[in-house]
């Protein structure tokens, strides 16, 4: 049933259930600014991750200046996961606000999956000199190649037709380790993006993937 708002934040803090306040954390977005306080309290002091990253999550949908230094408190999360979602968060705002957070976790975190966010991020800011810096970044080795699948996530935002030859370069079979050829699939989707406005360079791309 639709629940109050007093009902969900009730839930919130006191549910002894994790999927109760994981979805409270979830369903208090529709409430919009009301519901900030106290989804920054569940980010502070919930101990299981996912209900923090549902805040987070709720805290982007939310949006405004007011959810911006709550997202920046979450960066600091002992918890990668989290971390890699408010990095994700920062996305919706202004380049220039967030792009020191963002270089920052792209360059001296030691977590893989907080760079990849940051790649993406990055990308999807449209920071200064983001094409160079997303390029520089495919050269990083990363668990299931997560840095280079956010770097191309990343060039996907930016929507900037040069990143087709590098697309092209590591779909290549070498670059699939781990089994899975997330980096492939995610490569050919940022190419996609390009379909209607450089069909045949797309096509050449998806039949230099065939030989995968």
């Amino acid at each position: 049933f639709n629940k109050s708002f007093d009902e969900l934040v009730y839930q919130l803090h006191y549910d002894d259930d994790v999927i109760g306040r994981y979805n409270a954390a979830s369903e208090l977005k529709n409430f919009g600014k009301d519901a900030i306080p106290h989804l920054r309290r569940a980010i502070l002091r919930d101990k299981f991750y996912a209900v923090r990253m549902s805040a987070v999550e709720s805290l982007k949908q939310i949006g405004g200046e007011e959810v911006f230094e709550h997202l920046v408190f979450a960066l600091k999360d002992f918890d990668a996961r989290v971390r890699e979602s408010a990095v994700k968060a920062l996305a919706i705002f202004e380049s220039e606000k967030v792009k020191d957070f963002l270089l920052e976790k792209l360059n001296d975190t030691r977590n893989d999956y907080v760079r990849g966010a940051a790649a993406y991020s990055i990308g999807a800011v449209k920071i200064t000199g983001a094409f160079d810096i997303l390029k520089e970044t495919l050269k990083l080795d990363s668990h299931r190649n997560i840095i280079r699948r956010g770097a191309f996530d990343g060039f996907a935002e930016l929507m900037d037709p040069l990143v087709l030859p590098l697309v092209k370069e590591y779909i290549q079979y070498k670059y699939s380790y781990g089994g899975m050829h997330l980096l492939d699939i995610q490569a050919i989707d940022c190419a996609m993006k390009f379909s209607e406005t450089h069909r045949n360079e797309v096509l050449d791309i998806l039949v230099t993937g065939l030989n995968n």
